[in-house]
């Protein structure tokens, strides 16, 4: 994670400017205070509350994030951020389907614990410090049916983010997501994805996937990457990660699990060429009954990797590949072995190592059903199994971890293939037929093992074999063969006493089934095992039975029965001369039919009553779409075309395709329940217009439902969502008035002596502070106008009027505001002083006078509010006075001055007993002596710098040289002991780089008069390098080292004098 620069950092800690803004702006800023009723009727729940804020440039936009009065915003236009702030209050923001352009510019939360919302926005050009950013504990914010883009979408270092409905967002410099909690809510779908050289998603505490939820990341680096020890992951939705060049999943710290809950859908594809694809580095893995886990990676390490436990409960499917020709599916983080658990009473598949593209598994374990063993190491070269326990004798005989590259269990495994069937056979059966896996091979044999016929399966599943005639009583077994498994089944030939059955051709139009058979046996015709016709053959031995139109393709058998005795023939269907009829699925709100049939053929639609819905022509492209009522579920509707005497029919049966209508009943203010109409034992949910739910139950059989709720303000949308299968219908309402008039309270400033406003006529009136502290009490008036005598309020005291009549109240509260002009500063004069500065009402006359009223200046306060006033100089003592006007009203602050600065100190540098010149700093232009004791050796005068350089003579060693400046009277000195000149002292210093995940010691190599070395972490020092022939080594693990910190290696020499520094480089 590159630094990020922070807006402005005091011990390293952010903290957030404030920026002043004026009143006169946020009086332009547009509020809809109360919508029409109509409009909120029809509101969806994602629409901005109606009295929201709303705002349409960035000044509006800026104005109310920084007012504390305004929580709801709603945008009313694009448009682009041109400075960098934050706020301190929640926010709830509503894009409408608007633009946010950020222009890389930085707007955070400058508040812990705040709660806020931002909701239907695009915003584009991001910074690494985005929108709603935060550094402050407990913050919470929720995005719902966002796009982002730029250089990182969320930022919410030590608080919870929330994602709803639809949230597409991208980075280009840092991570998508970075923070403590990480929440994907049900029915979310998110998809992320990230070029930067930074995880996509950084966890510095959990994340959790809520069930029917999406979450794709598409990542260059590691795809999800938990930070710190004990990160949580719960999946109970679908989620897909993709890491082009690094692993899906990694967990730095110690401890942490994994969890893939039932019913979710997980998948991980790593690119790493190295590393291992999914890693719980310490922690545990655990994929639930129910789940789906797919997991892919192309590293010499195992695709997945866990610190401790590793379970795939009986019941969950899974499928694990290794394409690395040295990989594996399983390994261990360095340190204790990792217990493996797997189940799968489905039986277990699996792929040795350069044979995982083959299409039969290496190993099949039909038998398997549980196994556990330990598992250290991570790459093929120290991979150990120990203590491998298992039901399955082969499973424990086999398996090898180290060259496992693939593993399929529960639904993946490859160790079953469809039932084979055989048809009953008799005494003249020369054909064997039935069904089994698609294109297996099928093997005859008879009791005695030998085989009497094979062949193949078709790819329908169907099966006809010929083989030579058996005795009665022989028992027959197909066995069919696919991916080296087996399906048998088995009959027991029969005595045939009757004459072969046959079976003319059909075709599509077909609507007689003809053949021979036994005189006067019973026929009966099917299709695909559904009897389509019957009757009695005839005692010439032929047969002809009416049947259905089938469908090209279909297997029709001829059965005749006498006695005991059957014999069959079979037929397949084949094109007649009308195109076979075709029709659409229906559902219940199904209004056309639609489908193929014979070109310019006529077309009927008719329900199983034999009503006609509809009726049309083919078109000569063979396709048909004719309208018809709405029919109920469970309808068979039937398409049937005509054409020159023939006829071809097709039918569908109608699925559910809504629910009813959902209404829900008038709401009052005085209202404690919900109640309407909607789709019988459907689930309802009560919700008002920010989404929270009220209330939750089903609808009752009579389609009535009556659900308890909490009494609700006027205004207050209110939604019934009723759900069923995957369907919904929802209703709103508006919260209406049942009780008194709505008390308001006309404003108040700080000279306000009395409070005034409109109420329930007659009504009693109490007027109180935010304490509860009661200012004044009376009635209204018949007029609905009250006015009462109240003290005056501070500034921000919160005073609230309650007006009662009939035991019902109504309230209205105000906020007292300032009412004069800013207050005035001076800042401190000494006697040397000629500018008065100080800060008052901007733009107002500034007049600065001294002790005797005297003006000594004067001017206009800046727009920033501040001045800058020349004046005289002024004795010690002078009292000086700032006096701010504008609008008639004024503010003064005064000041006394103290006495004038001394002429700057004189620094003399040190000398040795060789030097001919000495040098320091002194008050410029003043004139330097220089002295050995009471002899004066040299003088000379100030540089405008502030710098001097005087030519001596040598001194002895150990005499004492002094340096006084004189100016304007006043002196300074400064003395120096001579020293004995000493041989220069020069070394060197390299630090290597450092990886802060994991690296302990800060190392390197110095050389020279190197005589010892600290480190800077942050411009605070630590000493105690260890050093050893020119080898250097600094314990740091204890000092928490981050990517952001300054790392800086220092040398020096054995006076303590600097020799070399090095910024320490992060990898």
């Amino acid at each position: 994670m590159s630094t990020k620069k922070n807006i402005i950092r005091k011990s390293g800690t952010i903290v957030l400017a404030t920026v002043l803004v004026g009143s006169s702006l946020l009086s332009t800023l547009p509020v809809n205070v109360f919508a029409s009723e109509a409009a909120l009727k029809n509101a969806a729940l994602k629409v901005a509350p109606a009295n929201a804020t709303e705002v349409a440039t960035f000044a509006e936009f800026k104005a109310a994030l920084l007012n504390t009065n305004v929580t709801d915003i709603k945008l009313t236009a694009d448009f682009k951020v041109t400075a960098s702030f934050n706020f301190t209050t929640q926010k709830n923001l509503y894009g409408n389907g608007h633009t946010i352009d950020m222009n890389f510019a930085k707007i955070g939360i400058a508040k812990a614990d705040s709660v806020n919302r931002v909701e239907d926005l695009t915003i584009t050009n991001q910074n690494i410090y985005p929108l709603f950013w935060s550094e402050h504990k407990g913050v919470e914010v929720t995005y719902k049916d966002v796009n982002s883009s730029g250089k990182q979408f969320v930022y919410n270092a030590y608080g919870t983010t929330v994602l709803e409905g639809n949230i597409t967002a991208s980075a280009t410099l840092e991570e998508v997501y970075q923070g403590t909690t990480f929440i994907i809510k049900n029915g979310a779908k998110v998809d992320f994805s990230s070029t930067s050289s930074c995880p996509a998603i950084r966890l510095y505490g959990s994340l959790t996937q809520e069930a029917n939820s999406d979450l794709k990341v598409n990542s260059k680096e590691i795809a999800v990457y938990g930070h710190y020890n004990n990160t949580q992951i719960s999946v109970a939705g679908n989620m897909d990660l993709t890491s082009t060049n690094r692993q899906a999943i990694y967990t730095a710290g110690s401890g942490g699990n994994m969890i893939v809950k039932t019913g979710a859908k997980f998948k991980a594809s790593a690119g790493d060429l190295i590393e291992e694809g999914i890693s719980i580095t310490s922690g545990n893995l655990t994929v639930q009954t129910g789940a789906d886990f797919v997991a892919t990676s192309t590293g010499k390490q195992g695709t997945v990797q866990t610190g401790g436990k590793l379970v795939f409960e009986n019941g969950s499917n899974f499928a694990i590949t290794n394409t690395n020709s040295v990989g594996s599916v399983f390994a261990n983080y360095a340190g204790n072995s990792t217990n493996i658990n797997i189940n799968s009473d489905k039986g277990l598949s699996t792929w040795d190592s350069g044979l995982i593209n083959n299409e039969l598994p290496t190993h099949n374990y039909n038998n398997f059903t549980t196994a556990t063993f330990d598992l250290s190491g991570w790459a093929k070269g120290n991979l150990s199994q120990k203590k491998l326990t298992s039901n399955s004798e082969q499973f424990q005989a086999q398996f090898v971890s180290k060259t496992t590259a693939k593993l399929f269990g529960g639904s993946y495994t490859l160790t079953n293939i469809a039932q084979t069937t055989i048809e009953e056979l008799t005494t003249d059966s020369t054909i064997a037929t039935g069904v089994a896996e698609p294109n297996a091979t099928i093997v005859i044999k008879n009791a005695a093992g030998a085989t009497i016929g094979t062949g193949k399966v078709g790819s329908d599943g169907y099966y006809s074999v010929i083989i030579p005639k058996q005795a009665v009583g022989t028992n027959v077994t197909a066995t069919a063969t696919s991916n080296g498994i087996n399906s048998s089944a088995t009959t027991t030939v029969k005595q045939v006493s009757i004459a072969q059955t046959t079976i003319a051709s059909l075709t599509t139009d077909s609507t007689t089934a003809t053949g021979t058979a036994e005189p006067d046996a019973a026929i009966e015709i099917r299709a695909n095992g559904e009897v389509i016709g019957s009757g009695k053959v005839g005692s010439d031995g032929k047969y002809s039975i009416t049947i259905s139109q089938q469908d090209v393709g279909t297997r029709v058998t001829a059965t005749a029965t006498k006695g005991a005795a059957t014999s069959s023939a079979i037929t397949t269907v084949t094109q007649g001369d009308l195109a076979q009829t075709t029709i659409s699925a229906l559902t219940t709100k199904s209004t056309i039919a639609e489908g193929t049939a014979e070109p310019n053929a006529a077309i009927e639609i008719k329900n199983n009553a034999g009503d006609v819905l509809g009726a049309g022509r083919v078109g000569s492209d063979g396709k048909y779409s004719i309208t018809i009522p709405k029919q109920v579920a469970g309808t068979t509707v039937t398409a049937t075309a005509t054409s020159n005497g023939k006829t071809s029919t097709a039918q569908t049966t109608v699925i559910r395709g809504e629910i009813i209508d959902t209404t829900i009943n008038k709401v009052t203010t005085e209202s404690t329940t919900a109640t309407g109409t909607a789709e019988p034992n459907a689930t309802l949910v009560v919700s008002d217009q920010d989404g929270k739910q009220l209330a939750t139950g089903r609808v009752g059989s009579d389609g009535i439902y009556s659900l308890v709720i909490a009494k609700q303000a006027e205004g207050t949308v209110i939604t019934a969502t009723a759900s069923l299968a995957e369907f919904t219908s929802t209703a709103s309402t508006i919260v209406v008035r049942d009780g008194i008039d709505q008390t308001t309270i006309n404003t108040l400033t700080t000279e306000s002596t009395s409070v005034s406003g409109l109420a329930e006529p007659n009504a009693t009136i109490v007027v109180k502070d935010q304490d509860g502290k009661q200012l004044a009490t009376g009635r209204v008036g018949s007029d609905g106008i009250y006015s009462l005598t109240i003290a005056k309020q501070v500034e921000g005291a919160v005073i609230t009027a309650t007006a009662t009549a009939n035991g019902k109240t109504s309230n209205a509260s105000t906020t007292v505001v300032r009412d004069g002009i800013d207050a005035t500063t001076i800042n401190s004069l000494t006697a040397d002083a000629t500018i008065a500065t100080g800060t008052a009402e901007p733009n107002a006359a500034i007049v600065i006078k001294n002790t005797a009223g005297t003006t000594i200046g004067s001017g206009t306060v800046g727009s920033d509010g501040k001045y800058n006033i020349t004046i005289p100089k002024q004795a010690e003592g002078t009292v000086v006075t700032a006096t701010a006007s504008k609008s008639g009203k004024t503010a003064s602050a005064f000041t006394t001055v103290t006495a004038g600065q001394a002429i700057a100190k004189t620094t003399i540098n040190g000398i040795t007993s060789e030097q001919t010149s000495v040098t320091g700093t002194g008050e410029p232009g003043g004139t330097v002596v220089i002295k050995n004791g009471t002899t004066q050796l040299a003088s000379g005068t100030v540089a405008a710098n502030g710098a001097y350089t005087v030519t001596i003579p040598k001194q002895a060693y150990g005499s004492t040289v002094t340096a006084t400046v004189t100016k304007n009277g006043k002196t300074s000195s400064a003395s120096t002991v001579v020293t004995q000149e000493q041989p220069a002292h020069s070394g060197s210093l390299t630090a290597n780089d450092f990886t802060v995940s994991g690296d302990k010691y800060i190392t390197g190599a110095y050389s020279g008069d190197v005589a010892k070395i600290s480190m800077f972490q942050n411009g605070t020092e630590f000493k105690g390098a260890a050093m050893k022939d020119g080898e250097f080594s600094f314990y740091a693990a204890d000092k928490k080292i981050k990517k952001t910190d300054e790392i800086i290696m220092v040398a020096y020499d054995k006076n303590g004098d600097e020799l070399a520094r090095q910024l320490v480089k992060f990898v």
